[in-house]
């Protein structure tokens, strides 16, 4: 429970006056039924490169395999990107220019991520295991195809989690463009240093003023409910909003939710999709 929840949240609250998708390019852990064909989610070119390395007319990209048709398992939790989905009512945040998305009709958010890997460990490593790449131009192009008026995207991991040899979702971030980036951080023991650690690195490579918010654990432990004090006392950050462990429509999740929402809107320009301080 931290950064899929808090994108749930953020969802469940825009959605109810605005039009709103939730994505997650990359995930992992992901159960799959049968071998790897393209699904509902893909874009049509990535769907006829498949297409045609099925019938042998080219040789497989690197990329191959990650878009499985996920078989729903029996008992099997809901992925990540199926709670989104669920939560946008049909996390970096994209505003489509709005000429744009007066002109395009909206695509329904997809099920299932665009590359989706079996194995629960770091998406450089699940990629490797079967022998792909995770592509960011594949990625761009799957956002602009599920693109909303307001788009929640959610990473896999944290924003210098690698997804390559040479890149991680910093760049991922780079690339996308977002409005705003906000950070999920585990409401724990330890928080001071990876907050610290990490807002110090995304600063010195320069990006979108970057919101940092708190998530109950699943295990308190004696400097839980104390952490956005202390972040503030030392002078690391000013958390938005500390989520509690409750239902997304509970009080305490829709108000934190709307502390969210708010700051996004104070420091970002949906018309022209730039970083505003």
């Amino acid at each position: 429970m931290g950064k899929t929840h808090v994108a749930c949240a953020l969802l469940a609250s825009w959605s109810e006056r605005a039009q709103v998708a939730g994505l997650k390019p990359v995930e992992t852990g992901i159960p799959t039924g049968g071998a790897a064909r393209p699904g509902d989610s893909t874009s049509t070119e990535l769907r006829g490169a498949v297409a045609k390395r099925a019938r042998g007319a080219v040789p497989p990209p690197r990329w191959a395999g990650t878009v499985p048709d996920r078989a729903r398992v029996v008992g099997a939790e809901p992925t990540d990107q199926e709670r989104l989905t669920e939560s946008s009512g049909s996390f970096h945040v994209k505003h489509a220019r709005r000429q744009r998305a007066a002109l395009q009709p909206h695509r329904p958010p997809p099920q299932s991520s665009l590359f989706a890997f079996p194995d629960p460990v770091s998406p450089h490593l699940a990629a490797r295991q079967v022998g792909t790449r995770i592509d960011l131009g594949l990625i761009e192009r799957w956002v602009h195809d599920h693109e909303a008026p307001i788009t929640v995207i959610e990473t896999a991991g944290g924003l210098f989690s690698p997804l390559g040899h040479t890149t991680t979702n910093f760049e991922l971030m780079q690339a996308l463009r977002p409005s705003a980036v906000v950070v999920v951080a585990s409401d724990r023991l330890g928080v001071l240093h990876d907050l610290t650690t990490t807002l110090a690195l995304a600063a010195t490579r320069g990006g979108p003023p970057l919101g940092v918010v708190l998530s109950a654990p699943s295990k308190k432990d004696a400097s839980t409910g104390r952490n956005a004090q202390e972040l503030e006392a030392l002078g690391i950050a000013h958390p938005i909003a500390v989520f509690p462990r409750a239902p997304l429509r509970a009080p305490a999740s829709v108000a934190a939710a709307c502390r969210v929402i708010a700051w996004i809107e104070r420091y970002c320009d949906p018309a022209t999709r730039t970083w505003r301080v």
